[in-house]
């Protein structure tokens, strides 16, 4: 690696104006997916990501040599809570005070998405659901009403997500979909721990297939979609086959 970047910086000079000097980056082989395994049956999209997450892909991991099992596509439900722009003013709140009741109560996460609109807020948070009542009862502000003139004693007045908020459930737009022949599925890539035979690895992924299918729900089928590994094999049957020759020439 060093010897190809002390050749490229002697070809700096030499490149055309306006090029960018190149960079040599080390690049592992073991970080690629050995292959991608399809999830896909007559559910919605987010129920088989559920399934695939829940009951496939601990599974997966667990194989020996395995070092991760990536879940892409479906779709994830999430909390969706929007706030009426009149309904805050009515109450003297700002969006502030929505977001420090949501990420006091452990409700909103770090990364949750924030849309502006014309008239609303939407807070959308992947969080694990939680009962969406519970979500509207959360206490935003406590504030003391003045009783000043009426002769009675102020009073303090509790004001709650519902009050200036809809809360419902809602999808995560940003998802990426997959579909396979037309069907919605979810897929699953699998990475290879460093210094492991890939080959073997995707062998016994392959041949663990038949019991994962064995305990999913009816309609739900495991398969796959690509090896990566293929390229591989065919090189090392070519190389038997060369050697088999080689021991067999006269």
């Amino acid at each position: 690696m060093t010897d190809a970047q002390t050749l490229l910086n002697r070809l700096v000079n030499s490149l055309p104006d306006g090029v960018e000097t190149p960079v040599v980056r080390r690049f592992d082989m073991s970080a690629l997916p050995i292959m991608r395994l399809v999830v896909r049956g007559n559910y919605p999209p987010d129920q088989l990501r559920i399934f695939a997450e829940d009951e496939i892909q601990a599974g997966i991991e667990r194989i020996d040599g395995v070092a991760s099992a990536e879940v892409t596509g479906g779709t994830t439900q999430i909390v969706k809570v929007a706030v009426s722009l009149n309904r805050l003013a009515a109450f003297d709140l700002t969006l502030n005070d929505i977001t420090a009741a949501l990420r006091g109560q452990s409700i909103l996460s770090s990364g949750g998405n924030l849309r502006r609109g014309t008239r609303e807020y939407q807070i959308m948070t992947q969080e694990e659901l939680v009962d969406l009542n519970q979500i509207r009862r959360l206490v935003v502000k406590t504030v003391n009403i003045s009783a000043a003139g009426s002769g009675q004693a102020g009073r303090s007045q509790t004001i709650r997500l519902e009050d200036v908020a809809d809360v419902s459930l809602g999808y995560n737009d940003n998802a990426a979909r997959v579909y396979v022949n037309g069907q919605s599925g979810v897929y699953i890539q699998v990475t290879s721990e460093s210094g492991s035979n890939q080959v073997q690895v995707a062998n016994r992924v392959i041949e663990a297939l038949p019991e994962m299918n064995a305990s999913l729900p009816q309609g739900i089928t495991l398969g796959i979609l690509s090896d990566n590994t293929t390229m591989i094999r065919a090189t090392l049957d070519q190389l038997y086959s060369n050697a088999l020759q080689g021991v067999c020439s006269p």
